[in-house]
């Protein structure tokens, strides 16, 4: 597998069937048995990891993630691409809310 497909695939939960509970009691049973794919179920993949897969492949192609950043614009200029304007944007955190006494 080339490009992400494979680091996706090794992190990933294979599901190929859903089942439905209520009560304690079996509602229904799907089974995921797609044709013509070479993947035969639902690849789950946690939204942390899929971050930091996403993360590792950019940053090994050259690129880096700006976090607290605004997008400005983006123009299309036919011989030199597509600039994107953005600005830092301050840093906010949250501050810790004590529990009253």
């Amino acid at each position: 597998m080339a490009g992400l497909a494979a680091p996706f695939m090794d992190a990933a939960n294979r599901v190929t069937s859903l089942s439905v509970v209520a009560h304690q009691r079996l509602l229904t049973q799907l089974r995921f048995e797609p044709e013509g794919t070479p993947y035969p179920f639902i690849a789950m993949v946690p939204q942390n990891v899929t971050e930091t897969l996403l993360v590792k492949h950019l940053e090994s192609r050259g690129g880096a993630v700006e976090y607290d950043t605004k997008f400005l614009s983006a123009d299309v200029l036919a011989d030199r691409g597509r600039p994107i304007k953005c600005r830092s944007a301050p840093t906010h955190r949250a501050r810790s809310q004590s529990a009253p006494s």
